[in-house]
């Protein structure tokens, strides 16, 4: 009857092993889960001083927000647009920070070419959420900008705007509504950094 009973308490325990739940695997982030942010900036000569300096430092805040696995990319418009700081993670902070530290103003105020340059940057990206910030303090031509705005949101790309002093806000508003995202209007340059770190937690949460 021992023998037997310990023949029992064996079986027992492995029914009861088998029983045991099999273990959970909790799978990695993929570079479909990241964020793509791309801050379009005017460094036209009206920007020059104080709005400049501002936006530099907005810009780096803006950077600094970002978790490291989520990418950003700069475009600065005057006369023409130029891409400073390519599609990249944000992680390369002290790197992307010198590449913003470097603008200059000058020229005038182009931004379709500048939109379009963020367009086709996002349209290329691994990324569950894409999405443009875009600071002015001028009056850009207005032709093709709503339009574009319209197809990027087509394509999941939203946009929110920022205006400074200068600004053409009716315009900004008009493309945030088309983007699908939110317009700021900063009349305190102190305020500005807040704005675009807020902006960019909002978007990429």
């Amino acid at each position: 009857m021992q023998k037997l009973a310990v023949v029992l308490l064996l079986v027992t325990a492995c029914a009861t092993e088998d029983r045991k739940p099999p273990a959970v695997t909790i799978p990695k982030a993929t570079p479909q889960e990241t964020g793509a942010l791309v801050l379009v900036l005017d460094r036209s000569g009206s920007m020059q001083g104080p709005k400049l300096d501002a936006v530099k430092e907005a810009a780096t805040a803006a950077v600094d927000a970002l978790d490291g696995h989520d990418q950003v990319a700069i475009v600065m418009f005057d006369s023409d647009a130029e891409v400073l700081v390519p599609l990249q993670a944000s992680a390369n902070r002290q790197q992307i920070a010198a590449e913003i530290a470097r603008v200059n103003a000058g020229g005038g105020t182009q931004m379709l070419g500048a939109l379009r340059s963020a367009h086709d940057i996002l349209a290329a990206a691994n990324a569950h959420v894409k999405h443009v910030i875009l600071l002015s303090d001028g009056e850009a031509a207005s032709e093709g900008l709503v339009e574009l705005a319209t197809q990027m949101r087509q394509q999941k790309i939203t946009l929110s705007t920022i205006g400074v002093a200068g600004a053409d806000q009716h315009l900004l508003e008009l493309l945030s509504t088309a983007g699908g995202g939110r317009t700021y209007q900063i009349d305190d340059l102190a305020q500005l950094s807040s704005a675009f770190v807020n902006e960019t937690k909002l978007a990429l949460k």
